[in-house]
């Protein structure tokens, strides 16, 4: 067991002693565990920005005139729907 982190001034109960270590033992248990966490979301997060391997992921190129832009996009939208529904 840990030697608690903050003092018990002045008891001699061993009870009260003890439920204090255990309780200084829990929040060092819980700070690790959120510390575990972080790490976790921090390697995740690295990862996030990656989406060329996302299938719905593509770079499109539109024009200045917006008949065309239009009709670019509605050319992919039947191929973007089936892989979509796909993945």
């Amino acid at each position: 067991m840990m030697k608690s982190s903050f003092p018990v001034v002045g008891t001699t109960n061993k009870g009260l002693q003890k439920a204090a270590a255990l309780y200084a033992e829990l929040l060092a248990v819980g700070r690790n565990n959120q510390l575990q966490l972080a790490s976790a979301q921090s390697a995740i997060s690295g990862c996030k920005g990656n989406y060329n391997s996302y299938p719905l992921h593509s770079i499109i190129r539109l024009g200045k005139n917006w008949d065309q832009r239009r009709d670019t996009l509605l050319s992919m939208k039947e191929e973007k729907l089936r892989t979509a529904y796909d993945f």
